[in-house]
């Protein structure tokens, strides 16, 4: 039962770690410190340009159907699986849920065709740092945004 606190001295039921100093200091040792891209690594010259009728698939029917096949945690916005789920795919919301879903495939076209400021999507890429109980130790599990693994589908 998740929240649930089991034997394990901070460690509740389903083997995740309490926000504890001691595990955000190991966390903390575990995350590489950010640095500057080499310059072997980034590619140069003239960028070839993806012609938009590979995307024209991308619609919001498309949408609805990757958001019914996604299962999963909730990233740091807060909404999970189920949550997209119900927005998206639900008669609950009239004609809204289809017209979110027609705006997300624009979002997807738009960002597998044109530059988008890293700054911009920032919360979009975002990852919610959840300490699971290694025995001994710490595994640090990024849990994304569902919205991002819908979009990826």
């Amino acid at each position: 039962q998740s929240g649930h606190y089991g034997r394990g001295i901070g460690t509740n039921a389903t083997g995740l770690l309490s926000a504890t100093d001691k595990v955000i200091t190991e966390l903390i040792g575990k995350h590489p410190t950010g640095k500057r891209a080499e310059q072997d690594s980034i590619l140069k010259g003239p960028v070839d340009k993806v012609e938009q009728v590979i995307f024209e698939e991308i619609n919001g029917q498309l949408i609805q159907a990757c958001t019914k096949k996604i299962d999963g945690a909730a990233g740091p916005s807060g909404l999970d699986a189920d949550g997209w789920k119900r927005i998206l795919c639900s008669k609950q919301f009239g004609t809204k849920s289809m017209e979110l879903c027609e705006s997300i495939a624009h979002m997807a076209i738009r960002l597998s065709t044109q530059y988008v400021d890293p700054n911009i999507i920032r919360p979009f890429t975002a990852c919610r740092l959840v300490p699971l109980d290694k025995k001994p130790g710490v595994r640090p599990i990024g849990i994304g945004e569902v919205l991002r693994r819908i979009v990826g589908k």
